[in-house]
């Protein structure tokens, strides 16, 4: 039996320790990256994108955008159960590629575009709905652009954290989830109780 000897062992082990440290590197990207702009990845449960997209009343043909897309759970259900097509914008390059491998999987790739992007520093301007799951310094940081860039009438859903400054149109205090219309000050909220 022919022995390992020890250059080819050494090469080896090196090469291993490289991809190791280039996989924990990326790793600590992805978290600097989502937290630094967006905030931490959490999966939003099926339960609460549901509602989002209910509360959203997505009409046939609209257009909605997933800023903070993750895993891309928002925009393949909105197409699964919605006819609307959906963009979606990741700070993450991990999450935006597991993202379109998801989409691609399921055949949705024609009706679905994520993008690697600062959610920050993209035109979502065409937008019909807007959903975020963010932090609430994140849309913060949002609202000048949704007023720069909205068109009156565009709804913004955002699960778990509100925009501040803006009064939500409705509230589901169940899920946690603040529905805004750009150019609507919410005076008449309503909020669902169940």
């Amino acid at each position: 039996m022919p022995s390992i000897s020890m250059e080819w062992f050494s090469a080896y082990a090196a090469q291993v320790v490289m991809v190791i440290s280039g996989i924990f590197l990326i790793a600590i990207a992805s978290m600097f990256l989502s937290r630094r702009w967006g905030a931490p990845w959490i999966i939003s449960d099926d339960e609460a994108i549901s509602r989002m997209l209910q509360l959203a009343r997505l009409k046939e043909g609209d257009l909605l955008v997933d800023l903070g897309a993750g895993d891309g759970r928002i925009l393949i259900q909105a197409v699964k159960h919605y006819d609307v097509k959906a963009h979606g914008f990741e700070i993450d390059p991990l999450r935006c590629l597991l993202a379109k491998i998801f989409i691609w999987r399921r055949g949705l790739s024609k009706k679905i575009k994520i993008k690697w992007g600062n959610i920050f520093e993209v035109d979502f301007s065409q937008a019909d709905v807007v959903t975020s799951y963010l932090s609430r310094e994140a849309n913060s940081r949002l609202r000048p652009i949704f007023e720069k860039q909205l068109k009156p009438g565009v709804k913004v859903v955002c699960n778990a954290f509100p925009v501040p400054g803006w009064v939500p149109v409705e509230i589901d205090n169940i899920n946690l989830i603040f529905v805004y219309q750009v150019g609507n000050s919410g005076d008449e909220v309503i909020t669902e109780f169940v």
